[in-house]
């Protein structure tokens, strides 16, 4: 088994990830008043750390979460890529809860996957609180940051959402984009600004959105 995750580290960190050796991760935010019923709704990813999970191609990334139970939400994580000509919509669903009762902001989110194996690695990776909600103030921004040690291996992934998809273009955004870089460690450089300038697709390739 510790051969298996061994490998499987090494493998999470092909591709486009941001990891590093050795690093600590940051000092994580507690929001004790942190309202997850305010924080539904839908939310537009505006910018992000590069990831094995999302598609590069990928345009208009939005992140929906709906009533699940009193401490836990639905998600459902959309995305439009463009194949041969043809825009298609996908994306996948999951939940996030708040498994930590002295850090409400700190939720646990996983995705069900179709396979049960990679449901099991899925989870086998993901730690309680693996989605630390830094900064919110409901109606504009939400940053989001991850942050996990698998023995010298650190893997960091960081998210800009915002209500509205033109949100980096206002001074607020600085503002929010300067503190999580002071604050919290995140690097500027490594961000990828998504792209909300055309949602449309074809409706005979949409995919099942669930109950959202």
């Amino acid at each position: 088994m510790k051969i298996f995750e061994f490998l499987s580290v090494f493998a999470l960190c092909e591709g486009k990830q941001i990891w590093s050796w050795g690093k600590k991760c940051f000092e994580a935010t507690v929001i004790d008043d942190f309202d997850i019923e305010r924080y539904k709704g839908q939310w537009n990813e505006v910018a992000r750390y590069p990831n094995n999970f999302q598609d590069e191609a990928g345009q208009c990334n939005r992140a929906t979460y709906t009533e699940r139970d009193d401490i836990s939400v639905k998600v459902n994580n959309t995305q439009i890529i463009e194949r041969d000509g043809v825009r298609e919509a996908n994306g996948a669903f999951g939940q996030a809860v708040q498994e930590i009762d002295d850090k409400p902001n700190w939720l646990t989110v996983t995705f069900n996957l179709e396979s049960g194996f990679a449901n099991w690695i899925s989870r086998l990776f993901t730690s309680k609180g693996n989605y630390k909600m830094m900064g919110t103030d409901y109606d504009n921004y939400a940053v989001v940051l991850s942050c996990q040690r698998y023995w010298f291996i650190t893997v960091e992934q960081a998210w800009f959402l915002a209500r509205d998809p033109n949100f980096p273009k206002s001074d607020q955004f600085r503002e929010v984009l300067d503190e999580a870089v002071e604050d919290w460690g995140v690097q500027e450089d490594l961000l990828v600004y998504s792209d909300h300038s055309d949602c449309s697709w074809d409706i005979n390739t949409q995919f099942d959105w669930g109950d959202v």
